[in-house]
């Protein structure tokens, strides 16, 4: 059997497509509303830092989305970190397509504010290091993978009072498939166990279930003294899509898809004999040739936001 093989780099840029519908959109203008009301309050710069940027995608949303502070009048300076140089190289290769570079990373607009972006490999934690830095601090599909509370203490840090944190794609526990598997009871217990595996203790012998990281976050965003702006889903629903009589994916919910599953194999095998994981994943192989397979991942958007003093 042929288990697909896609990169991560290609992973997260299929995801992005995903991603971009399932973003939920009250939390994103509630996001949007608050940016121009910090707009309003100050002149200069509007400073955001992108927390394990991966692909850029959070930024290149930002820039499709913050035309109208731009054009307001203020500057934004946009900082991308993360700690795979790998990934780092390929956001600074897509993001080359979508603005024009000058020598400093800057972008100019006739009658509107300067937009610097630029991208580093840097550790979160040093990225967070500097207190009252940003206005706008962004996670995106992050924060199952960092010590929860540790990281929302340190992003109140670094905002200035009033200062957005805006955290996306939060997994809260539940992954499907369909049509139901053949062996039904197995899937249910491999996704179970998938959710298990994401428990991790951290160096502070605190543990962490990653599989519930969405509300985890809220809790966690009101304990480091963040206030909670809005809270919503985002859930992944991809399934083939019906046009002209024909049923099926984009490139992106394809590849999105057969990572899912090479991952859930590979994390199955830990569990469960290969023999059962084969024929598993021969299964769902076969569904999603067919045009057939659906998945429906449930997440959490948070936007908190610094209090005033």
């Amino acid at each position: 059997m042929i288990i697909p093989e896609i990169s991560f780099p290609d992973y997260l840029e299929a995801k992005k497509e995903v991603d971009d519908s399932a973003l939920n959109s009250t939390v994103r203008e509630r996001l949007l509303s608050a940016i121009r009301h910090v707009v309003t309050e100050q002149t200069g710069t509007l400073r955001i830092l992108d927390l394990g940027t991966g692909t850029g995608a959070m930024v290149r949303r930002l820039l499709r989305d913050l035309g109208s502070v731009q054009s307001a009048g203020m500057d934004l300076e946009i900082l991308g970190v993360d700690i795979d140089q790998n990934l780092v190289e390929t956001a600074k290769r897509l993001g080359a397509e979508d603005w024009v570079e000058s020598g400093s990373g800057s972008r100019h607009s006739a009658g509107s504010g300067e937009v610097k972006i630029e991208f580093r490999v840097m550790s979160v934690d040093k990225a967070l290091a500097k207190e009252n830095s940003c206005e706008l601090i962004t996670a995106h599909a992050l924060m199952d993978l960092l010590p929860m509370a540790a990281t929302c203490a340190a992003v109140h840090r670094s905002l200035v009072p009033g200062g957005l944190f805006y955290a996306t794609i939060n997994y809260n526990g539940l992954t499907r498939w369909y049509p139901k598997a053949e062996d039904a009871e197995f899937e249910q217990q491999l996704l179970s166990y998938y959710d298990r595996s994401m428990r991790r203790v951290r160096e502070d012998g605190r543990e962490q279930d990653g599989a519930s990281s969405g509300g985890q976050l809220y809790e966690a965003c009101s304990a480091a003294g963040l206030e909670v702006l809005a809270l919503g889903g985002s859930d992944w629903c991809v399934f083939p899509k019906v046009d002209v009589g024909t049923a099926a994916y984009t490139g992106g919910e394809r590849s999105l898809l057969a990572w899912m599953l090479g991952n859930i194999y590979r994390e199955g095998l830990q569990e469960f004999p290969a023999s059962s994981m084969d024929t598993w994943m021969s299964g769902r192989l076969h569904c999603l040739q067919q045009e057939r397979l659906a998945m429906v991942v449930h997440h959490l958007d948070v936007l908190a936001r610094r209090r005033f003093p």
